[in-house]
């Protein structure tokens, strides 16, 4: 099989990122109610993973995620990558980043 990279992003979904980000205290307390009340369930949350995984006519280099609401809530559609995103130094950084948090090399 072809290996491809895919991007996707939940947008804001009802997980533990959101309650340690206010426990940290990187988020202001205000906006902890208003979180819950727009985010999506943990489910609808991954449904841009999803897609990126499994679905077969998915190019490499997409990007999936929600667009309602500024990108918060919604269903995944394809999106446009924002144009710092494309260039080769974030690239190569973000490679790296990835071996380095997943404690994998992966040689291309």
């Amino acid at each position: 099989g072809k290996i491809k990279a895919v991007v996707a992003h939940p947008g804001l979904s009802a997980t533990n990122l959101q309650i340690t980000s206010d426990k940290e205290g990187s988020m202001p307390g205000f906006f902890g109610p208003i979180f819950r009340w727009l985010a999506m369930s943990p489910t609808d949350g991954a449904a841009g993973f999803v897609i990126g995984c499994l679905r077969e006519d998915v190019a490499n280099g997409s990007l999936y995620g929600p667009t309602s609401w500024s990108g918060m809530c919604g269903a995944p559609v394809l999106m446009k990558p924002e144009p710092l995103a494309t260039t080769e130094e974030v690239k190569k950084m973000l490679w790296s980043e990835s071996e380095k948090s997943t404690e994998c090399e992966f040689k291309v």
